[in-house]
């Protein structure tokens, strides 16, 4: 066909140059310096493009001053790259244009570069090339979204599309390494709305489960004077910040009712005092590793936000810092700060009534007090309540040891081992359990001071059961331990009523669906096509990631946390030391060896040739980041969630497989072979049968035998 076209094209009279035309179909080409690659279904700006870049920003950060025009050469190479670089051209490049237009028209006079310049600059040449990458189905355009109220609004911050109802895939910029990786297609979604009335700032996120969390605080003399954007702008900074511990790593879609709000975080602002914003607000997103994606609702839709920017809190008072010093010399050192804000703390820790920049917990009497000097200044509203709360069973043990240093060990020591009395992840469930229970009786109206009675505990179970459709028992044994620390007598939790809820529960739970399993053929597959020294980092390392999980039984999380130091190798052995694991109620390292198979499939061979690539790395597994903040960090569970399902693409397998399936297929065919059941949970640390029986699945193979007795 290529011929014909040639044919054609020279009887019309046009000019063909062999230099520059290609005839024949290829999946990668570079164009107007734009590398289209169809295989990865990506765009780049071209190695020489960049290069080029880079040169010149040495050049410029080399000379001392430089002129209007040579800050030209290089805005005018970063814009001519937005159509991959995306709208972070336009908003790091905000500092250099103000000083262009500081001079303008005379170009060429020599000035210095100014620190937020320097900064700049220093950005291109850390950043360029990470974010060097453009998905073609993200520059499609931007993608709809769900907001708050049930409409659709669009990622590039239109008006809502009432016509629509799917959501698809938010459109989203290559940012930084791990940034990129944070906000793939994969990665949770979060929604916050967000509004800003004349003096106080609001906000409110809604978690996965549905439930509603609050931010709010008040503006200061000279922010409440700003325009009525930048208190829109300042407003979503205080939300990020506030949220913060439960945004990381996720996309986060905020939503305004300020169209230039959303303009300006997208693409910076000619003023100086909105710059800083927005770049405080992409900073902010790439150190948390979360995508922030603005979006404009009309006003009705975001109510519950403007609702939360009238939160007038009467009750947020304090003590002058010179009382606070002097308790502090008589009493201290303080360690938290129970009631507080980000604007009156006291401490470096606090909690705080709504979600505030820095705060550690939200409503503190859910919180556990034990083992640290609380500095405690109430609303007056909440006196009474405190002073209850102090005189708990636990509180009195800490105190009374506190009162007898002589014969008493340290009150740091007893709360310690009250708290080692369950593995951290199980202190840790049992504390959301109840942190829930006291909200909802709370809002029950139960009581307003003392737990309450079997009845309250029996409908909060099925509360629970209806919430999950499942198993109550986890949430009755927490509330059974917490009531019994605190000093409920008679415990309600461990009424007959209670008990049956629970039974009941259990009886009524749907069943539990199983993992698929990797089978031998599927993890051989892998193998091949992931490992090796040829191959890109990403992909060697996914590759040992599920090889490591398969040969030596290994949970996902545990596979993440292995660090160079935890890998010993011998001549027919590598052992790993597993510092921390699901089953283990202790706390302590075990160890567990992968024997060396000498064939093309040998997991440890593969692993010393993984750790002669990276050669620097604390962890086994690194981030494998740009960015200096997180490039030390472990790749994230979340994070191999997602590799695997790209490796499950490349493969052709269809099966919903999960890091579970790795564990799950080894065990099976590790039973398959004839390897003693014992000996396969003690290599996978299962603790008991009824843990280990679901792993494996059964067929004719397991059954081998048991199908033929006579």
């Amino acid at each position: 066909m290529s011929e014909h076209m040639q044919v054609d094209l020279r009887a019309a009279g046009v000019i063909t140059s062999p230099e520059k035309c290609i005839w024949n179909p290829v999946q990668r080409l570079d164009w107007l310096g734009i590398t289209i690659d169809l295989h990865q279904f990506q765009l780049e700006v071209s190695t020489k493009r960049i290069t080029s870049a880079l040169n010149l920003i040495d050049s410029l950060l080399c000379t001392i001053c430089p002129s209007a025009r040579d800050r030209m050469r290089i805005t005018g190479k970063l814009i001519s790259m937005a159509s991959v670089l995306g709208c972070i051209v336009q908003l790091k490049t905000r500092r250099l244009y103000e000083a262009i237009n500081a001079v303008f028209p005379n170009i060429y006079r020599r000035f210095m570069f100014a620190s937020t310049e320097h900064d700049e600059l220093t950005f291109w040449k850390r950043s360029l090339h990470a974010l060097n990458v453009c998905s073609l189905h993200q520059s499609a355009g931007a993608d709809r979204i769900y907001v708050a109220g049930g409409s659709i609004a669009t990622a590039a911050g239109s008006a809502p599309d009432e016509r629509r109802e799917t959501v698809s895939s938010l459109r989203e910029r290559g940012e930084i390494e791990n940034y990129r990786q944070a906000v793939a297609a994969s990665a949770p979604m979060s929604l916050i709305a967000a509004d800003a009335s004349a003096t106080a700032a609001g906000a409110v996120y809604y978690d996965s489960d549905g439930r509603k969390h609050v931010a709010s605080t008040s503006f200061n003399t000279a922010e409440a004077a700003q325009s009525s954007t930048y208190r829109e702008v300042k407003t979503i900074l205080f939300a990020l910040e506030s949220f913060s511990p439960l945004i990381k790593g996720r996309r986060v879609v905020i939503q305004t009712d300020n169209k230039g709000a959303v303009a300006i975080i997208n693409k910076g602002s000619g003023l100086p005092v909105l710059q800083s914003l927005a770049e405080r607000i992409y900073n902010f997103g790439v150190s948390s590793g979360c995508k922030i994606i603005p979006v404009w609702v009309p006003r009705e839709l975001n109510a519950e936000a403007d609702e939360a920017s009238r939160i007038v809190d009467y009750d947020n008072w304090g003590v002058k810092t010179s009382f606070f010093r002097i308790c502090q010399h008589k009493w201290g050192p303080h360690s938290v700060d129970r009631f507080a804000d980000h604007h009156n703390a006291k401490l470096p820790r606090f909690n705080s009534k709504y979600y505030v920049p820095g705060s550690e917990a939200v409503d503190a009497f859910a919180c556990h007090w034990g083992g640290e000097m609380n500095w405690l200044c109430p609303p007056i509203s909440l006196i009474v309540r405190t002073i209850r709360h102090l005189s708990s069973k636990v509180a009195r043990l800490v105190q009374a040891a506190a009162a007898n240093p002589a014969i008493c060990p340290a009150p740091a020591q007893v709360q310690d081992l009250l708290r080692a009395s369950k593995a951290d992840r199980t202190e840790t469930s049992y504390l959301a359990i109840i942190t829930r229970f006291v909200a909802w009786r709370d809002a029950m109206l139960c009581g307003d001071s003392t737990l309450d009675g079997p009845t309250a505990v029996a409908l909060f179970l099925a509360k629970e059961h209806a919430r999950t459709s499942g198993k109550t028992e986890v949430a009755r044994s927490a509330l059974v331990w917490y009531i019994d620390l605190v000093g409920g007598q008679p415990n309600p939790a461990r009424d007959p009523i209670p008990v049956a809820i629970s039974q009941g529960s259990l009886r009524r739970a749907p069943p539990i669906v199983h993992h698929d399993r990797v089978t031998e053929d599927e993890i051989k597959l892998i193998f091949q096509l992931f490992t090796g020294p040829s191959l890109p980092l990403s992909d060697h390392r996914i590759g040992t990631v599920l090889t490591l999980m398969f040969s030596a039984f290994l949970r996902v999380s545990e596979v993440v946390a292995l660090e160079r130091s935890d890998v010993k190798f011998d001549s027919s052995h590598v052992w790993l030391t597993i510092r921390k694991s699901k089953t283990d109620q202790l706390g302590k390292a075990e160890r567990r060896p992968i024997a060396r198979s000498g064939g093309p499939f040998c997991a440890v061979a593969n692993l010393e040739r993984w750790l002669v690539r990276v050669p620097q790395t604390t962890f086994l597994f690194p981030c494998l980041s740009t960015v200096q903040s997180t490039a030390t960090k472990p790749m994230s569970v979340d994070l191999v969630r997602a590799e695997l399902r790209r490796v499950l693409q490349v493969c052709g397998i269809t099966r919903s497989l999960t890091p579970h399936s790795f564990r799950g297929g080894a065990a099976t065919l590790a039973i398959q072979r004839g390897v003693p059941t014992r000996a396969v949970m003690a290599m996978g640390r299962w603790a008991s049968t009824g843990g280990f029986a679901p792993y494996v699945e059964v067929n004719a193979k397991t059954l081998a035998g048991a199908d033929q007795l006579l």
